[in-house]
């Protein structure tokens, strides 16, 4: 079975060449030496909002029950945003933080590889909207019962996507998409690793370095990722690893008035 898609099409995903995700440099190693992506358990988000819907109870016809797929479920997030300081900030803020820009092509390839051999993926866009609606009945939220039947199932595929899609207004800028997959049974576990099988260099289009390092640690990083991971330069001009421009300087000019 391939890739499902859940407030977006397949055409919608591929519209564009590049998709981008923000990790601290320790996170983007471990990732290119063991060719394994991190999809992690929502229940340790910081945000409790992006994880009501799994820690909280259901009311089923009087009956209390649990969202089905806790401690199932895990998610990798990615931005259709190029660059985004608020993004740097958060993982840069402590370590040193690289952009990596997927191929969307070629990890839409390896993820329908690995779900038609029998792990169930789903990628989905997430829906932005204010919290009061958010904290409102399942029913009467539209994203969520888009046919506005009196009563929704809680076991529907559509539906339990859905609701790990929903973010506060607040976060819109992250400009976000998620990757799940579902595990057959529950475990308690902070993540689970997703093991590619293509080149690093055909999943992962190029790189770009925090903003704030210098330039002898940009240096430095380059010659790692060209010579350990084959992120050579394309040209003597287009490099396929250099240093976030979000602070570059400007050449001194006269502005006009």
């Amino acid at each position: 079975m391939a890739v499902k898609f859940f407030n977006m099409t397949r055409a919608d995903f591929l519209s564009k060449k590049l998709l981008f995700k923000y990790l601290s440099l320790e996170r983007v190693l471990d990732m290119l030496t063991n060719q394994t992506i991190w999809f992690a358990n929502p229940t340790i988000w910081k945000d409790p909002f992006e994880k009501r819907f799994i820690e909280n109870n259901y009311n089923v016809g009087g009956v209390q029950k649990p969202y089905p797929w806790k401690g199932r479920v895990y998610c990798m997030c990615a931005t259709q945003t190029a660059t985004s300081e608020a993004y740097w900030n958060t993982y840069s803020a402590s370590e040193i933080g690289v952009s990596i820009k997927f191929n969307r092509q070629n990890l839409l390839n390896e993820l329908d590889r690995i779900s038609n051999a029998g792990t169930r993926i789903y990628i989905g866009k997430v829906e932005y909207q204010q919290t009061h609606k958010i904290k409102g009945n399942l029913s009467s939220n539209i994203f969520l019962n888009p046919s506005g039947s009196p009563i929704i199932n809680l076991n529907k595929e559509e539906l339990k996507v859905r609701l790990l899609l929903l973010k506060r207004l607040a976060y819109q800028y992250e400009n976000e998409l998620r990757f799940f997959i579902i595990k057959d049974k529950p475990a308690k576990q902070s993540g689970t690793l997703l093991k590619y099988n293509i080149k690093n260099t055909d999943l992962i289009d190029s790189l770009s370095l925090d903003p704030r390092i210098g330039p002898m640690t940009v240096d430095l990083l380059r010659r790692e990722f060209e010579n350990n991971y084959g992120f050579q330069p394309i040209s003597r001009t287009q490099k396929r690893v250099q240093r976030s421009l979000l602070y570059a300087e400007e050449k001194p000019m006269v502005i006009r008035l």
